[in-house]
């Protein structure tokens, strides 16, 4: 008797030391439906109930049973001086791990897990452990994890809920209660039968409804009432065990592979990322069809070629389903392939030039301008401009065309550099003007003689002070209003008119781009201003063309007064210009709402540069108004005053030669009733002016004597 004594102290010493060691550690936190209620009996001594584990559950997992109702904020009536809440709470806590698929009652006893149905809950005034009372009116079973201290009060985790009254509703009586946080009758973790009737005091799951099945699969059966015995007794599935199987989820695609543009040659690497339960298979597919072999989540093209293009997908696929990526398309790319190559040209020193290329072939398409063969720095766009062009620059242009799939490179543009021809004042003259332009503001200009090749024209707004134009300084290239350049290309007949918004191969227009040897300013559209403005027409050269003007052509005003600049709206007559020449022309005009001017073409039907600058000069030959039309197309001059023959002082007529056709051209200069078709015409002995003195040396030359 003493050593069964003895041996039965040892037991409860041993089961009170698992106990206490158990409740000095962290309770490891399960999830919902991690366990669910199989068992209840409403008038046992004392009620039971059982449950079974549908996860593994490790040694010294501590969960908590209460037959409170829940309020839908806590539970009833647990309060600090109440700690059992006027029902019951008892606490099931494993000694060691507990496999799953255990069905547990209250009613067993073991070595691997401990009851606690007596003693005070730690941590409160008052309430003590104790089976649960189960009300044959209507009760509920709730299972949840929670602080040593106060559980009740603060419960961490709610895992079940098992309701015999057929509906959930917040609590105000002791045979009521709601579904709490974390829990739904959707997941099959709020679980309520309508079996509070009398005499129906016993209900138990068949455990046998199943032979396996996942933890989704058994609550899903466990929900079912047509899987429970009902009555007024019956036998709870104690110690039995289920088969749980480890859970299943379908494969979902996270990653899809990405579409691309390949070249021949390449190398293709597609991958697929999937979650889901393993293991997880991989089936790529070619336009739907089966990729013999490439079964891993990454497939490899090693060298690709046209025939690997179309549409690729992968379908991933576990025990228990499967997911197709999105479609990755792969097209074959296409080379660089020049269809438009630049066209040389020839410029004249200080003039402008634009080169450009065309390409066809995927984008993006890459540019790189060479001159004889080398880099140019920074040109990496389509078109090259070259704003000013000196002797240097002269030389071969190409460019090489590149993208992912290859490059090709242009033909070479010879660009050719020689000197700018100088032109007469008044052989180029201004024609159209409008200063609302949208976006820039344009003017017209027509060649009143042959414009060679080389020619180069500065149009600036900026005003002419009597010695300068108006502010331009080695810091201010463009004298703080603008500066535009025309460059001929080729040979641009007399007659020609060109609008500033004009393109051709024969010419270029140079709207951007620094001045050449200035600390600031850039080449830009002529702003004219609505309060009053001018335009003029110069020559100068490559360096500082603005600073250090070298030819004065033409001024269009339209102010009515010329005035030395000293505001933006002011300009003087430069040198080389006059009103009596009809080089310096002005027409009051600048007033609001008049933003266009336009010289009628057709008051001639062809005259000399000198009949078209009269008519160009007389106010009743332009249209002025809010808009309208500027001129264009060509006009009919005649003569060659603008085309540089050469000047023999013996030919008074300018016909090339010295003959009798030029006796009645001589009286006339002689008698001051004719004109001189060229500075020296007339002046035979070359002594700067015509008179007497020419008559001897002019007679000798009839007489076949030089000049």
């Amino acid at each position: 008797m003493q050593k069964l004594l003895c041996r039965a102290v040892m037991v409860a010493a041993l089961v009170g030391g698992l106990s206490r060691t158990a409740s000095a550690q962290t309770s490891p936190a399960l999830n919902p439906g991690d366990i669910a209620l199989v068992g209840w009996i409403d008038n046992g001594t004392p009620d039971a109930h059982a449950f079974v584990a549908l996860v593994d559950i490790p040694a010294t997992t501590a969960i908590y049973f209460t037959d409170n109702g829940w309020t839908g904020t806590q539970y009833r009536g647990a309060s600090a001086t109440d700690g059992d809440g006027n029902e019951n709470l008892m606490k099931w806590q494993a000694l060691n791990d507990i496999s799953a698929g255990r069905v547990i009652c209250t009613t067993d006893t073991s070595v691997d897990f401990i009851w606690t149905t007596s003693g005070s809950i730690p941590g409160t005034t008052s309430g003590s452990f104790l089976p649960l009372s189960l009300s044959t009116s209507g009760d509920q079973i709730y299972a949840f994890q929670g602080p040593e201290s106060n559980p009740l009060f603060s419960p961490s985790v709610h895992l079940y809920v098992l309701d015999d009254t057929g509906a959930f509703e917040a609590a105000t009586n002791s045979n009521q209660g709601d579904v709490p946080p974390g829990l739904s009758t959707a997941a099959h973790t709020a679980v309520t039968f309508a079996q509070s009737s009398a005499g129906q005091n016993f209900m138990g799951f068949n455990t046998g409804t199943l032979t396996n099945g996942t933890k989704t699969q058994w609550l899903e059966a466990i929900d079912n009432a047509a899987n429970w015995t009902f009555g007024a007794s019956g036998t709870m599935a104690c110690g039995t065990t289920i088969t749980v199987d480890d859970e299943c989820t379908p494969p979902t695609v996270l990653v899809d592979p990405i579409g691309q543009t390949a070249c021949p040659g390449d190398t293709i690497i597609l991958t697929v990322s999937a979650s889901g339960s393993a293991p997880l298979s991989y089936q790529w597919r070619k336009d739907t069809n089966d990729l013999g072999g490439e079964t891993s989540d990454t497939l490899t093209i090693a060298s690709y070629s046209g025939g690997d293009a179309g549409s690729y997908d992968c379908v991933v696929t576990n025990d228990c389903g499967n997911d197709t990526s999105a479609a990755a398309v792969l097209s074959s790319g296409a080379a660089p392939n020049v269809t438009g190559d630049p066209v040389g040209k020839t410029v004249g020193d200080g003039g402008g030039v634009m080169l450009s290329v065309t390409a066809t072939g995927d984008e993006p398409l890459g540019y790189q301008w060479r001159k004889d063969g080398s880099d140019i720095g920074g040109e990496t766009s389509a078109t090259l401009n070259l704003p000013t062009v000196q002797s240097g620059d002269a030389g071969a242009y190409d460019c090489v065309v590149t993208n992912n799939c290859g490059t090709d490179t242009s033909a070479a543009a010879t660009i050719t550099v020689v000197s700018q021809t100088t032109i007469d004042p008044g052989c180029v003259a201004l024609i159209g003007w409008v200063d609302n332009g949208s976006p820039n503001d344009i003017f017209t200009m027509v060649a009143l003689g042959d414009l060679p090749t080389g020619t180069v024209l500065l149009f600036t707004d900026n005003g002419w002070t009597g010695t300068q134009y108006r502010s331009p300084d080695a810091g201010d290239g463009d004298g703080n209003e603008s500066l535009l350049k025309w460059s001929a290309h080729a040979n641009v007949p007399k007659g020609t008119i060109i609008s500033s918004t004009d393109t051709s191969a024969d010419y270029t227009w140079t709207s951007s781009g620094l001045i050449v040897d200035t600390t600031s300013g850039s080449f830009g559209p002529v702003a004219l201003s609505q309060s009053g403005d001018q335009i003029y027409i110069i020559q100068g050269p490559a360096s500082n063309p603005l600073l250090n003007v070298s030819n004065h052509i033409f001024v269009l005003d339209d102010t009515g007064a010329f005035e030395p600049a000293t505001n933006s709206n002011e300009g003087d007559v430069s040198p080389g210009l006059s009103v009596a020449g009809d080089t310096a022309v002005t027409f009051t005009r600048n007033v609001s709402g008049e933003n266009f001017m336009g010289f009628n073409t057709g008051v001639l039907s062809s005259g000399t540069k000198t009949d078209w600058l009269d008519a160009i000069n007389n106010e009743a030959n332009w249209t002025f108004g809010a808009s309208g039309t500027l001129p264009s197309g060509t006009i009919t001059v005649t003569g060659t005053e603008c085309e540089g023959v050469t000047c023999v002082p013996c030919d008074a007529n300018c016909d090339g030669s010295v003959n009798g056709f030029d006796i009645d051209p001589f009286v006339g200069l002689l008698s001051g009733s004719g004109s001189p078709c060229a500075p020296c015409a007339g002046d035979v002995n070359n002594d700067g002016s015509v008179n007497g003195f020419d008559i001897d040396p002019f007679v000798a030359a009839l007489s076949g004597n030089p000049c």
